[in-house]
């Protein structure tokens, strides 16, 4: 990771495209960009580390990003991944707990840090601009939120259906299969 100088023109020019900003004046992102650090993070390298106390709001500029958890034995599960404009570390603005994740490079990328400190100063300082970021921001844990439940169904339907198969080939499939000697026609109804 190295700092990366963009002059506060180009920075807020930038942050025009990121959905966040998108409904800020120029004069409000440049208040951003002021209180803001970019650095450029190469391949493969750690941005967070879940359990890190971040104390920073981070967006992706350009690259890409990957979202990983600590499994059962330690080994990273990849749980998603984030494209320019997405935003990252909100939790820490709400709460002063541990990152819940890893975030890693999944290819060089530039990320503009805000610390928790200087960015709820700035909301509380301009309301009406925090108003619309905090609302950005909670739309965001929303659609998280929905993708997060629909993954947990999809994993019990997963588990659910591999139940199922796994009960029917222990299963006889026949009344003949359980009553050796039954008629044709009683041997005709599969049991699943």
């Amino acid at each position: 990771m190295h700092a990366f100088r963009l002059s506060g023109e180009e920075l807020t020019r930038s942050l025009e495209d990121i959905p966040l900003f998108a409904g800020l004046s120029k004069e409000s992102a440049s208040g951003i960009v002021r209180m803001s650090s970019v650095f450029v993070y190469d391949e493969g390298e750690t941005v967070i580390q879940e359990g890190s106390d971040p104390a920073s709001f981070f967006i992706l500029i350009s690259g890409e990003l990957l979202v990983e958890k600590a499994g059962h034995s330690g080994e990273a599960v990849p749980v998603g991944s984030l494209s320019p404009g997405a935003f990252f570390g909100e939790e820490s603005l709400f709460f002063d707990s541990p990152a819940n994740a890893s975030v890693r490079t999944g290819k060089t990328s530039t990320v503009l840090v805000l610390p928790k400190k200087d960015f709820l100063a700035y909301i509380n300082r301009e309301p009406k601009d925090g108003l619309v970021i905090m609302t950005c921001i909670v739309l965001d844990l929303v659609k998280k939120l929905n993708r997060s439940n629909e993954n947990a169904l999809e994993k019990e339907r997963r588990e659910n259906s591999d139940d199922l198969e796994h009960l029917h080939n222990l299963l006889p499939f026949t009344m003949s299969d359980i009553l050796p000697g039954a008629s044709s026609a009683e041997s005709s109804y599969d049991i699943f």
